[in-house]
């Protein structure tokens, strides 16, 4: 009978709300607000009862609030004479304070509330995202029974809730906010701002290989968050990188990324992008030209290194290999420029060596990379509008720095008539945001996209000399047991360049496809191997030997490193497939030698890397 009697007054007084004069009172639970304020929470005892009673002779109360000291084990918080709340030694425990922390602190929320105006905002001004909510609180005595408006509802919407107002933003504006309770009003700003991106979405991105290696298809999805995913202008985006995987000719993959996006005037976003990858699987075609940017090697002050029209359906390899040679930091730039009313998409199979002191380090990285992905085709198509371009490599480099890169571009058809690339050094600039992460990368164009073209761009150059047409070489060599080694010389014949009147000296960026052929005409068995020899110098070298990817480590000239190994019995033979690229910074011509094993012991033995 008491549990049911308790009950019952327990709701009655979870309903009540006190309103005295200048003062209006409610409990949600064990919480007790005074003038829409929370001023205290009872959390020990009957708490939803005790909140209900300090509701009630807070309605009859007037005048000053104070704590006094009642006993050894209480104190009492009185507005005028009248007790509204007490303070026990289980409250202090609770509260982790003493009993004169917790009552002082009861009532010096006491008298704010108190203090409040009958109906008042806590702030002039608020911020709301378009698309979410905000909650704005509302005091006062009068706060209660007061109704809200918005003075642009298409901006912004507004509705009455407990303890305040919720705003729902619309559209990006400023609104003005008020609440009217019988003579007393209140009036707050609210600026509707976007959010910095548009979470959650879905972008496509496309590449192209047999397979696209797991590389590519990373750098697509980066481009996908970076460059297609719905941002404020200036936004910051941060993500968590999936775990990306190779993926098949004509597949298509899904990953969803963890996106953070952040902007000046727009609240920051946190959600997820689901990003869809698919691998057209463009047929796998040779270039049929290089572009060779070395000339001059060393760039004794800014202008246009090279430039050429990248033409449809006619891949083409691009070589740069350029040192600073002023007393001064230099920009070197290689960009693709879309100058005609169409857009364009173009396939980058992209083999940015970046920036070292050392410009062997640097030729060697740019070819290890290239070979990575030129060996399946694997890259990315890149959509470029019309009158913009796409950064292909960006790097600001100190003096006596080199920069070097090796690129595959594919313009394909049904677009543009051309597209001109260019190298250029140029004056160093302060780069900040999106731009100083794109001068820090191997790809810029995952991270800026396409730009606009410049003035400067839009002056296109002159086409260069430079170009060599179909850039492979295809070489066979036979060693047979008990006869004299085998010999290849790569970058010895020099290939001619398109007008005639040069050639290309050491065929840098020249694709060399050998097959090395071993017999074993003898009644042994024998093993065999094939050699490279840094016959002109300081050099190193990337192979790909029957698949595998070999890169050499640095050798210094006249030096051997054991690529292949061949075990061979008695009448038999075995072929190896060999392609590799003399690359910027080297010495060329290399030999490599087909010969027995036991022919010389001391040197090494390159170990293959995964082909990607």
């Amino acid at each position: 009978m008491y549990f049911r009697r308790s009950v019952a007054l327990l709701l009655v007084l979870s309903l009540f709300a006190a309103q005295g004069i200048g003062v209006s009172a409610r409990r949600e639970g064990s919480l007790v607000f005074v003038n829409e304020l929370a001023v205290l929470r009872f959390r020990t005892g009957r708490a939803d009862l005790r909140a209900a009673s300090c509701v009630a002779a807070l309605g009859k109360a007037s005048g000053k609030v104070k704590a006094v000291r009642k006993g050894r084990s209480s104190y009492q918080v009185l507005v005028g004479s009248r007790v509204v709340a007490t303070a026990t030694k289980a409250d202090a425990r609770a509260a982790r304070a003493t009993l004169a922390e917790v009552a002082g602190g009861w009532a010096a929320k006491l008298r704010e509330a108190l203090a409040l105006p009958a109906l008042s905002f806590d702030a002039a001004a608020y911020q709301a995202p378009a698309g979410g909510a905000v909650f704005i609180p509302l005091r006062g005595s009068m706060a209660l029974a007061a109704k809200v408006a918005s003075d642009d509802a298409e901006t912004l919407k507004v509705r009455r809730v407990s303890g305040g107002v919720e705003v729902m933003g619309a559209r990006p504006g400023t609104v003005v906010v008020s609440a009217i309770s019988g003579k007393a009003t209140a009036t707050a700003s609210v600026a509707v701002l976007p959010y910095a991106a548009r979470l959650p979405s879905t972008v496509t991105v496309y590449v192209s290989g047999s397979p696209a290696n797991h590389e590519t298809v990373s750098g697509a999805i980066e481009r996908a968050i970076r460059t297609q995913l719905q941002t404020v202008p200036g936004a910051k985006v941060v993500f968590d990188p999936p775990k990306a995987k190779g993926l098949r000719a004509g597949g298509a993959d899904g990953y969803q990324v963890k996106v953070r996006a952040s902007a000046q005037d727009a609240f920051e976003r946190e959600g997820y992008a689901d990003v869809i990858v698919r691998n057209l699987g463009l047929a796998n075609r040779a270039e049929t030209a290089l572009w060779y940017s070395n000339d001059p090697e060393n760039v004794p002050g800014l202008g246009t290194l090279f430039s050429g029209d990248l033409a449809p359906d006619q891949p083409t390899r691009l070589l740069y290999h350029h040192m600073n040679a002023t007393p001064g930091m230099m920009s070197l730039q290689v960009f693709v420029a879309n100058d005609t009313e169409k857009p364009a998409r173009i396939l980058i199979v992209e083999g940015d060596g970046g920036k070292d002191l050392n410009p062997v380090v640097a030729g060697c990285l740019a070819g290890e990379r290239f070979v990575r992905n030129w060996l399946t085709g694997s890259g990315e198509l890149v959509d470029v509008p019309a009158r913009h371009g796409v950064p292909l490599s960006l790097h600001e480099i100190a003096p006596k720095v080199t920069s070097s890169g090796l690129f595959s571009l594919w313009l394909l058809p049904g677009g543009a008539e051309k597209l001109q690339v260019r190298v250029e050094s140029r004056a160093p600039f302060s780069a900040s945001g999106r731009w100083a992460e794109a001068v820090a990368s191997y790809s810029p164009w995952r991270i800026l996209g396409a730009q606009p073209m410049s003035k400067a761009q839009e002056a296109l150059g002159e086409p260069s000399a430079h170009v060599y047409p179909t850039p492979f070489r295809e070489i066979e060599a036979v060693f047979k047991v008990g006869g004299a080694h085998g010999f290849i010389r790569v970058g010895e014949r020099a290939i001619g360049r398109a007008d005639g009147k040069s050639v290309l000296e050491g065929n840098f960026g020249v694709c060399y496809k050998i097959k090395a052929r071993f017999e074993n005409p003898t009644a042994s068995s024998s093993e065999c191997e094939l050699i490279y020899e840094t016959s002109a110098g300081y050099s190193g070298g990337v192979f790909v030997v029957d698949g595998q990817i070999v890169r050499s480590p640095l050798l210094a000239a006249k030096s051997e490193l054991r690529l292949a190994t061949v075990k061979l019995e008695p009448g038999a033979s075995k072929d190896l497939s060999v392609i590799t690229f003399p690359l910027s910074g080297c010495s060329y011509p290399v030999t490599l030698t087909l010969r027995e094993s036991n022919y010389r012991t001391n040197l090494g033995s390159a170990k293959p890397q995964s082909g990607g």
